[in-house]
Protein backbone atom coordinates (compact mmCIF):
# COMPACT_ATOMS: atom_id res chain seq x y z
CA UNK A 1 0.00 0.00 0.00
CA UNK A 2 0.95 3.56 -1.11
CA UNK A 3 2.47 5.83 1.78
CA UNK A 4 -0.82 8.08 2.52
CA UNK A 5 1.51 11.32 4.65
CA UNK A 6 4.33 12.66 3.01
CA UNK A 7 5.68 14.05 6.04
CA UNK A 8 8.93 16.74 5.49
CA UNK A 9 11.71 18.01 7.94
CA UNK A 10 13.27 21.11 6.79
CA UNK A 11 16.67 21.35 8.64
CA UNK A 12 19.09 24.10 8.92
CA UNK A 13 21.85 23.78 11.19
CA UNK A 14 20.84 21.33 13.74
CA UNK A 15 22.44 18.82 15.39
CA UNK A 16 20.86 17.08 18.14
CA UNK A 17 17.55 18.40 18.00
CA UNK A 18 16.87 16.93 14.49
CA UNK A 19 17.81 13.77 15.93
CA UNK A 20 15.02 13.96 18.26
CA UNK A 21 12.56 15.20 15.45
CA UNK A 22 13.25 12.47 13.35
CA UNK A 23 12.95 9.77 16.26
CA UNK A 24 9.46 11.26 16.98
CA UNK A 25 8.53 11.09 13.35
CA UNK A 26 9.77 7.18 13.50
CA UNK A 27 7.65 6.36 16.30
CA UNK A 28 4.30 7.34 14.78
CA UNK A 29 1.31 5.01 15.56
CA UNK A 30 0.39 5.53 11.87
CA UNK A 31 3.19 3.03 11.53
CA UNK A 32 7.12 3.82 9.47
CA UNK A 33 4.40 2.52 6.09
CA UNK A 34 2.19 5.17 5.83
CA UNK A 35 4.83 7.42 6.03
CA UNK A 36 6.51 9.02 3.42
CA UNK A 37 9.25 10.57 5.64
CA UNK A 38 11.48 13.68 3.38
CA UNK A 39 14.46 15.32 5.27
CA UNK A 40 15.04 18.95 3.29
CA UNK A 41 18.73 19.90 4.10
CA UNK A 42 19.40 23.35 3.72
CA UNK A 43 22.68 23.10 5.15
CA UNK A 44 25.50 22.20 7.41
CA UNK A 45 23.71 18.61 8.40
CA UNK A 46 25.99 16.20 7.36
CA UNK A 47 26.63 14.85 10.42
CA UNK A 48 22.76 14.32 10.51
CA UNK A 49 23.16 12.54 6.82
CA UNK A 50 25.52 10.07 7.65
CA UNK A 51 23.08 8.83 10.67
CA UNK A 52 19.28 9.34 8.52
CA UNK A 53 20.13 9.21 5.00
CA UNK A 54 19.61 4.91 5.24
CA UNK A 55 15.88 5.43 7.89
CA UNK A 56 14.60 7.90 5.39
CA UNK A 57 12.79 7.53 2.22
CA UNK A 58 14.36 10.84 1.09
CA UNK A 59 17.24 12.99 2.02
CA UNK A 60 17.32 15.86 -0.15
CA UNK A 61 20.32 18.46 -0.14
CA UNK A 62 19.91 22.11 -1.17
CA UNK A 63 22.79 23.73 -2.30
CA UNK A 64 21.59 27.05 -0.85
CA UNK A 65 19.31 27.70 2.39
CA UNK A 66 15.57 27.62 1.11
CA UNK A 67 14.41 29.08 4.41
CA UNK A 68 11.75 26.93 5.48
CA UNK A 69 8.68 27.91 2.87
CA UNK A 70 11.37 26.99 0.31
CA UNK A 71 12.29 23.81 1.96
CA UNK A 72 8.79 22.52 2.69
CA UNK A 73 7.56 23.40 -1.07
CA UNK A 74 10.78 21.44 -2.41
CA UNK A 75 9.91 18.90 0.07
CA UNK A 76 6.51 18.94 -1.56
CA UNK A 77 8.25 18.43 -4.90
CA UNK A 78 9.88 15.74 -3.97
CA UNK A 79 7.38 13.20 -2.75
CA UNK A 80 4.01 11.80 -3.92
CA UNK A 81 1.53 11.00 -0.36
CA UNK A 82 -1.64 12.55 -0.79
CA UNK A 83 -0.99 14.44 2.48
CA UNK A 84 1.30 16.53 3.11
CA UNK A 85 2.36 16.73 6.74
CA UNK A 86 5.01 19.51 8.08
CA UNK A 87 6.88 19.22 10.88
CA UNK A 88 10.03 21.67 12.86
CA UNK A 89 13.48 20.16 12.74
CA UNK A 90 13.85 21.31 16.35
CA UNK A 91 10.13 20.02 17.43
CA UNK A 92 9.42 16.69 18.59
CA UNK A 93 5.83 15.08 17.67
CA UNK A 94 3.70 13.30 19.91
CA UNK A 95 3.10 9.35 18.54
CA UNK A 96 -0.58 10.23 17.71
CA UNK A 97 0.31 13.51 15.99
CA UNK A 98 -0.10 12.36 12.44
CA UNK A 99 -3.08 10.34 12.89
CA UNK A 100 -4.47 13.08 14.87
CA UNK A 101 -3.91 15.79 11.42
CA UNK A 102 -5.23 12.88 9.44
CA UNK A 103 -8.03 12.14 11.66
CA UNK A 104 -9.25 15.54 11.30
CA UNK A 105 -8.93 15.46 7.49
CA UNK A 106 -10.90 12.33 7.23
CA UNK A 107 -13.54 13.69 9.37
CA UNK A 108 -13.83 17.00 7.44
CA UNK A 109 -14.14 16.91 4.26
CA UNK A 110 -14.50 20.49 3.54
CA UNK A 111 -10.86 21.43 5.79
CA UNK A 112 -8.23 22.04 3.33
CA UNK A 113 -5.36 21.60 6.04
CA UNK A 114 -4.97 21.55 9.59
CA UNK A 115 -2.80 22.45 12.97
CA UNK A 116 -1.66 20.96 15.72
CA UNK A 117 -1.40 22.58 19.20
CA UNK A 118 2.15 23.12 20.59
CA UNK A 119 3.52 22.79 24.02
CA UNK A 120 6.98 23.81 25.62
CA UNK A 121 9.57 21.57 25.08
CA UNK A 122 12.71 23.09 27.27
CA UNK A 123 11.73 26.47 27.73
CA UNK A 124 8.31 26.82 29.13
CA UNK A 125 8.13 30.39 29.98
CA UNK A 126 9.41 31.69 26.56
CA UNK A 127 6.64 29.26 24.71
CA UNK A 128 4.40 30.91 27.16
CA UNK A 129 4.85 34.35 25.36
CA UNK A 130 3.13 32.41 22.04
CA UNK A 131 -0.63 33.69 21.66
CA UNK A 132 -1.09 31.18 18.86
CA UNK A 133 0.29 27.89 20.36
CA UNK A 134 -2.82 26.94 21.98
CA UNK A 135 -5.95 27.44 20.66
CA UNK A 136 -8.02 25.66 23.28
CA UNK A 137 -9.53 22.05 23.84
CA UNK A 138 -11.53 21.99 21.12
CA UNK A 139 -11.36 21.51 17.22
CA UNK A 140 -11.93 25.17 15.82
CA UNK A 141 -11.56 27.76 12.70
CA UNK A 142 -7.86 28.82 12.33
CA UNK A 143 -5.65 29.64 9.97
CA UNK A 144 -1.78 27.91 9.20
CA UNK A 145 -0.58 29.65 12.75
CA UNK A 146 1.84 26.46 13.27
CA UNK A 147 3.34 25.73 9.86
CA UNK A 148 5.81 23.48 11.63
CA UNK A 149 3.07 21.27 12.85
CA UNK A 150 0.30 21.00 10.24
CA UNK A 151 -1.33 19.13 7.21
CA UNK A 152 -2.27 20.05 3.96
CA UNK A 153 -4.11 18.08 1.64
CA UNK A 154 -1.57 17.84 -1.09
CA UNK A 155 -4.11 18.58 -4.18
CA UNK A 156 -5.10 22.01 -2.41
CA UNK A 157 -1.66 23.24 -1.80
CA UNK A 158 -0.60 22.21 -5.34
CA UNK A 159 -4.08 23.91 -6.56
CA UNK A 160 -2.89 27.01 -4.22
CA UNK A 161 0.65 27.24 -5.68
CA UNK A 162 2.56 26.36 -2.69
CA UNK A 163 4.57 28.61 -0.10
CA UNK A 164 5.23 31.79 -1.31
CA UNK A 165 9.40 31.91 -0.52
CA UNK A 166 9.48 35.77 -0.09
CA UNK A 167 7.10 35.74 2.90
CA UNK A 168 9.33 34.85 5.39
CA UNK A 169 7.20 34.94 8.44
CA UNK A 170 3.96 35.47 7.46
CA UNK A 171 3.87 32.10 4.58
CA UNK A 172 1.70 29.79 6.73
CA UNK A 173 -0.98 33.06 6.44
CA UNK A 174 -0.51 34.28 2.54
CA UNK A 175 -0.61 30.20 1.91
CA UNK A 176 -3.92 30.25 4.05
CA UNK A 177 -5.32 32.62 1.93
CA UNK A 178 -4.98 30.85 -1.06
CA UNK A 179 -6.27 27.50 0.41
CA UNK A 180 -9.36 29.14 1.24
CA UNK A 181 -9.64 31.20 -2.37
CA UNK A 182 -10.20 27.49 -3.64
CA UNK A 183 -13.07 26.64 -2.53
CA UNK A 184 -16.02 28.61 -0.71
CA UNK A 185 -16.61 26.12 1.69
CA UNK A 186 -12.75 25.59 2.17
CA UNK A 187 -11.68 25.74 6.04
CA UNK A 188 -8.72 25.45 7.67
CA UNK A 189 -9.13 24.02 11.37
CA UNK A 190 -7.10 23.32 14.80
CA UNK A 191 -6.64 20.41 16.86
CA UNK A 192 -5.98 20.15 20.18
CA UNK A 193 -4.92 16.87 19.72
CA UNK A 194 -2.32 16.55 17.46
CA UNK A 195 0.86 18.04 20.15
CA UNK A 196 3.99 19.43 19.09
CA UNK A 197 6.48 19.68 21.88
CA UNK A 198 8.57 23.24 20.28
CA UNK A 199 9.88 25.85 21.98
CA UNK A 200 8.72 29.45 20.41
CA UNK A 201 11.72 30.81 22.07
CA UNK A 202 14.82 29.31 22.86
CA UNK A 203 17.01 31.76 24.92
CA UNK A 204 17.22 35.65 25.34
CA UNK A 205 19.69 35.60 21.84
CA UNK A 206 16.74 33.83 20.24
CA UNK A 207 14.42 36.51 21.52
CA UNK A 208 16.91 39.44 19.96
CA UNK A 209 16.80 37.54 16.72
CA UNK A 210 13.55 36.79 16.09
CA UNK A 211 12.22 40.07 16.85
CA UNK A 212 14.67 41.58 14.44
CA UNK A 213 13.62 39.10 11.62
CA UNK A 214 10.14 39.80 12.39
CA UNK A 215 11.29 43.51 12.03
CA UNK A 216 12.12 42.78 8.57
CA UNK A 217 9.17 40.77 7.96
CA UNK A 218 6.70 43.51 9.06
CA UNK A 219 8.83 46.60 6.87
CA UNK A 220 8.47 44.55 3.56
CA UNK A 221 4.87 44.70 3.77
CA UNK A 222 4.76 48.21 4.80
CA UNK A 223 7.16 48.97 1.76
CA UNK A 224 5.10 46.42 -0.50
CA UNK A 225 1.77 45.78 1.23
CA UNK A 226 0.22 42.59 0.10
CA UNK A 227 -3.58 43.56 0.11
CA UNK A 228 -5.09 40.00 -0.03
CA UNK A 229 -2.44 38.72 2.91
CA UNK A 230 -3.89 42.07 4.95
CA UNK A 231 -7.19 40.57 4.22
CA UNK A 232 -6.72 36.82 5.46
CA UNK A 233 -5.26 38.58 8.48
CA UNK A 234 -7.89 40.20 9.74
CA UNK A 235 -9.89 38.07 9.18
CA UNK A 236 -13.62 38.07 11.43
CA UNK A 237 -13.18 35.00 12.92
CA UNK A 238 -12.88 34.51 16.65
CA UNK A 239 -9.09 32.62 17.28
CA UNK A 240 -9.53 31.81 20.87
CA UNK A 241 -6.51 32.22 22.77
CA UNK A 242 -5.92 28.82 25.15
CA UNK A 243 -3.60 30.26 27.49
CA UNK A 244 -4.64 29.55 30.97
CA UNK A 245 -3.10 30.06 34.61
CA UNK A 246 0.41 30.96 34.59
CA UNK A 247 1.07 30.47 30.74
CA UNK A 248 -1.48 33.61 30.45
CA UNK A 249 -0.66 35.23 33.85
CA UNK A 250 3.19 35.51 32.61
CA UNK A 251 3.14 35.04 28.80
CA UNK A 252 0.88 37.76 28.25
CA UNK A 253 2.40 40.60 29.21
CA UNK A 254 6.29 39.44 27.86
CA UNK A 255 4.18 38.91 24.33
CA UNK A 256 3.48 42.22 24.78
CA UNK A 257 6.87 43.22 25.46
CA UNK A 258 8.59 41.38 22.49
CA UNK A 259 5.75 42.88 20.16
CA UNK A 260 7.58 46.16 21.52
CA UNK A 261 11.12 45.17 21.01
CA UNK A 262 9.90 44.11 17.46
CA UNK A 263 8.47 47.70 16.60
CA UNK A 264 11.20 49.50 17.86
CA UNK A 265 13.14 47.22 15.39
CA UNK A 266 11.02 48.11 13.25
CA UNK A 267 10.75 52.39 13.33
CA UNK A 268 15.02 51.81 13.36
CA UNK A 269 15.00 50.11 9.75
CA UNK A 270 12.19 52.89 8.93
CA UNK A 271 14.54 55.48 10.11
CA UNK A 272 17.49 54.01 8.73
CA UNK A 273 15.86 53.60 5.10
CA UNK A 274 14.55 57.42 5.40
CA UNK A 275 18.13 58.87 6.21
CA UNK A 276 19.23 56.55 3.09
CA UNK A 277 16.90 58.58 0.76
CA UNK A 278 18.08 62.39 2.44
Amino acid sequence: MAPRYAVIVVTYRRRGQLDDALHGVMAQSVGRDAMEICVVNNGDSDAARARWRDRVDLWVDSERNLGCAGGRHRGVESTTAPVLVFVDDDGIPAPDFVAELGAVLDEHEEAVAVRGRAVALRHPIFTAMCPTYNRGPEVAEDLLTLEGGSAIRRSAYEGAGGYDTSRAFHEGMELSGRLLEQHRDARILYTPHAVLRHDYLQGWDHVLSKARALAAADDRLRVAPDPKLDAVMRRPIHYRDGRTGWESWIGKPLHRAFRGLVSLYRAQRVLARKAGLD
